[in-house]
């Protein structure tokens, strides 16, 4: 929740309360530090897949890799080629936060690439260190699936307030005799 500076305490209550009505905690940010974090998971991943589309296909050897192309070259470039304009919008919406996290990422590429040039067991460790399943810098799984018979209404209005409303998904209800 980003509360407005002139948001009422009120206000603010009662939306507490409708988040805690769907069995969610609220969570409070700042909207600088919102911005900051969606530039982090959203524009550098956007601007590293325009980055690898942009090298390789402006390459003068482009017409010879292209035949190299893979599942993975593309799931990279997914990105850059889907929804550009969208994309690019965003970044130019959120330019500090952008240019503060892809300074970031920018220092692990020259990290990494220095390590290229030196002891393969430090490079190793440097590449494996954040890909590790128990590594604290592993983000949290990214399977977005949706669990089969989760109902629509549990995924717009969360699942406890749906349950609440009509019941678990895959049960009968049961109807009150008049």
């Amino acid at each position: 929740l980003m509360p407005s500076p002139t948001a009422t305490t009120e206000a603010i209550d009662r939306v507490n309360r409708m988040v805690a009505l769907v069995g969610a905690s609220p969570f409070f940010i700042a909207v600088a530090e919102h911005d900051s974090y969606v530039a982090a998971m959203e524009q550098v991943p956007f601007l590293v897949s325009c980055a690898l589309s942009s090298a390789t296909t402006r390459s003068p050897v482009w017409p010879e890799l292209r035949r190299f192309l893979t599942p993975s070259f593309r799931e990279q470039c997914r990105l850059a080629w889907a929804n550009p304009r969208a994309e690019a919008e965003a970044c130019l919406t959120n330019k500090a936060g952008t240019a503060s996290w892809l300074d970031e990422y920018l220092k692990e590429l020259h990290r990494f690439r220095a390590l290229l040039d030196g002891d393969e067991f430090e490079l190793r460790k440097a590449l494996l260190e954040g890909c590790q399943e128990e590594s604290p810098s592993r983000p949290p799984s990214t399977d977005t699936r949706v669990p089969a018979g989760q109902s629509i209404m549990s995924l717009l209005v969360g699942e406890k307030l749906a349950e609440t409303l009509f019941g678990k998904p895959g049960e009968k209800r049961k109807r009150k005799d008049k």
